[in-house]
């Protein structure tokens, strides 16, 4: 079992309703609201940032970070960040 994210997050007062957001969600985490700010259904989300992208108002904030739950353990890495790639000099 894996993390999960911690959920975006929408300025209300940025928010013009445009829609854009929820058009481009692909995941269905966001949820038009009459004369709200989008609902945000973080058991959806998967993190893309797609929706942060879109809005021409920057009222969307994707800062995620991954929450492990107590005995969980992120995977290990499949590359080493230290190897070096010498193959293009």
């Amino acid at each position: 079992m894996g993390g999960a994210c911690t959920p975006l997050r929408i300025d209300d007062r940025r928010c013009t309703r445009c829609g854009l957001c929820v058009t481009v969600c692909r995941c269905g985490a966001l949820e038009a609201l009459d004369g709200g700010a989008p609902r945000v259904h973080a058991e959806r989300c998967v993190g893309c940032g797609a929706c942060e992208e879109m809005c021409p108002e920057e009222a969307i904030d994707c800062a995620f970070a991954i929450v492990w739950g107590e005995g969980q353990e992120p995977p290990a890495p499949t590359v080493s960040l230290t190897q070096r790639d010498t193959s293009r000099r």
